[in-house]
């Protein structure tokens, strides 16, 4: 049986969310709104945070959070090039081979001493 992940917000992850300082407490503020909740602005942001983390939470909530938070998808660094070279397929199994008889003598035991050409 094949299981998928379900990933979902914890209320300790919500409350962290919530307590950053990027999350102003007007922002909180209509967060409670958009539930049908009015709080007073003299509620501490703390204890708002622990109300507000303690309701079941829909995407959008998640949605919510996350554009205050400024969350953005982190891309993988990454450099490449090209070497312009003539490199024949026979030179690198030439190579390995070598490479592999040496390694033998030496003592070297390796896996790749079973594997079968590519």
């Amino acid at each position: 049986m094949v299981q998928s992940s379900l990933h979902a917000a914890t209320d300790k992850a919500v409350f962290d969310a919530i307590n950053q300082h990027k999350v102003t407490k007007d922002e909180v503020l209509n967060m409670f709104f958009s539930r049908g909740v009015i709080v007073s602005k003299k509620t501490d942001k703390d204890d708002l945070a622990k109300e507000f983390s303690s309701f079941f939470h829909s995407y959008n909530d998640y949605e919510n959070l996350s554009s205050i938070l400024g969350v953005n998808n982190r891309k993988e660094k990454l450099t490449s090039y090209t070497l312009d070279t003539s490199l024949k397929v026979s030179d690198v199994e030439d190579s390995i081979k070598k490479n592999k008889r040496k390694n033998r003598r030496s003592g070297c035991n390796s896996r790749a001493s079973s594997l079968k050409r590519w």
